[in-house]
């Protein structure tokens, strides 16, 4: 019995994948897996459970943790490979679950005259950079405001914001899916002050430039902060606290990370970057706390 319910619920969990993985115009994500390798993908999950129908979650979790290698590869991708400085998995459930924590919190320190190597290790609370991650919240920001019926992803940008002159046609969820290519005049990543970069972030337009159609950008969602704030009348990291942090407990993500837990972040500050010349350029300088994107760093 117990066998035939478990087959049951992994049919109607493999049957909701499917109806999930098809609801795109994608045609390359629409029936990317078929149910047979949705089950072959879940073999060793039910032979698990089939060796040892009367076993616990936590025996079952164990059980496949060791079966999958997943430690060895982790240890191996940093120590041996050396492709990151160090990582943190946290897998399981809210009250049963399990964590691999090897490696540094950051490349290199500087003492002043050298750049050493850092022996800062990782910990089970360490912060990280959620990077693009970010625009997330941005999203559920506006889905929120469309919720309280203070604005449609119909509008045009220029309705809430009108210094944005150059985006008229724009729509909201134009920019919010990046379904229209948008480029700045003067690089945002170049000001060397917050009011520079707003400047620069003003002469936002639609790319003239058909055949450098690109429509992923920072910018777009830049704008999309700015109209957060002007509907909120609040500044866009208190609106994300209130309505997005506080109610989902997430009292260790920020926008900006308080000073005092500067020690907790996985600093980035060994990163290289390609310049728009195709030179390679290597950064020590990134404080702890900051994002290591320029774009961000300048609009504030």
């Amino acid at each position: 019995m117990i066998k035939n319910d478990i087959h049951l619920t992994l049919d109607k969990y493999i049957d909701e994948l499917i109806f999930n993985q098809n609801q795109t115009d994608t045609s390359y994500f629409k029936n990317m897996f078929s149910k047979a390798e949705y089950y072959a993908l879940f073999s060793d999950v039910l032979n698990t459970i089939n060796y040892s129908p009367n076993g616990t979650i936590s025996t079952y979790r164990y059980d496949l943790f060791q079966k999958s290698g997943l430690a060895n590869l982790i240890y191996k991708f940093v120590y041996e490979r050396k492709l990151t400085p160090g990582l943190v998995v946290n897998f399981g459930t809210e009250f049963n679950r399990d964590i691999i924590i090897c490696g540094r919190k950051q490349e290199v320190l500087f003492d002043g005259q050298n750049y050493i190597p850092c022996e800062e290790e990782m910990e089970y609370d360490t912060i990280f950079d959620l990077a693009s991650t970010s625009k997330i919240f941005t999203t559920i920001a506006i889905l929120k405001l469309c919720e309280a019926g203070l604005l449609d992803l119909n509008d045009e940008v220029v309705m809430h914001t009108p210094e944005f002159e150059n985006l008229k046609g724009i729509t909201i969820f134009d920019l919010l899916t990046f379904s229209k290519s948008v480029i700045t005049t003067t690089r945002v990543d170049t000001a060397e002050n917050m009011t520079d970069a707003y400047n620069a972030l003003l002469t936002i337009k639609p790319n003239p430039t058909p055949e450098y159609y690109y429509p992923y950008t920072d910018m777009g969602v830049m704008v999309l902060k700015i109209l957060v704030e002007r509907i909120t009348n609040m500044p866009f990291n208190d609106f994300v606290k209130e309505e997005i942090f506080i109610p989902c407990k997430m009292e260790h993500t920020f926008l900006n990370v308080p000073y005092e837990l500067t020690n907790k972040v996985a600093n980035e500050n060994y990163s290289k970057i390609v310049l728009p010349s195709g030179k390679l350029l290597t950064r020590y300088d990134n404080p702890k706390g900051t994002v290591h994107d320029k774009k961000s760093v300048a609009i504030g």
